[in-house]
């Protein structure tokens, strides 16, 4: 027998499989097993909640070095580095945002924690005080429903659409001798 002729029958050999005796063959049992595995895998990860850090607070030991009375922007700076935001008047309170929600699946993210520490200046740049607020600090603020009038007409879908229909006249010559 040529050596071509036995590789082929190896071959075959290697790749047939044995069935059991319900006429699956092992390769299908272990494909459905291995299909289950994976989908309960990408069911439980789905289920794991999405951890999001913004902003970033310091540490309670740095927040300790600042000195009322004592520390200026710059040292403010060098601790904690620069502001979220400032203070909408000047730039005499400077504020320091952090906040972590938890995103389940597609559900809308939840705050878990939420800080502002609060940095005010005097007007020689020196820390008069300091404030932590938490989520428990916050107050809700209720949205104005009202809807400002504009003015101009209101056109339907189709009043958009067939409004154009009468409005050009003319062959395309016409245009052409313009």
């Amino acid at each position: 027998m040529s050596k071509l002729k036995r590789f082929l029958f190896l071959t075959k050999d290697l790749l047939m499989i044995k069935t059991n005796s319900f006429g699956k063959t092992l390769l299908s049992i272990v494909m459905r097993y291995c299909l289950i595995i994976f989908t309960l895998i990408g069911v439980l990860t789905a289920c794991t909640p999405i951890t999001n850090v913004q902003g970033q607070l310091s540490s309670y030991e740095k927040i300790q070095l600042i000195k009322l009375g004592k520390t200026n922007k710059n040292d403010v700076i060098d601790l904690l580095g620069t502001p979220s935001m400032t203070s909408v008047y000047g730039d005499q309170v400077w504020y320091y945002l952090t906040q972590t929600t938890e995103t389940k699946a597609f559900f809308k993210p939840v705050v878990k924690e939420r800080k502002i520490f609060a940095v005010i200046f005097d007007s020689k740049n020196k820390v008069i005080n300091t404030a932590t607020y938490t989520e428990k600090d916050s107050v809700p603020i209720s949205m104005v429903t009202r809807v400002t009038p504009t003015s101009g007409n209101e056109l339907t879908i189709l009043q958009q659409l067939f409004a154009n229909l009468g409005r050009f006249s003319g062959s395309e010559s016409d245009l052409e001798n313009q």
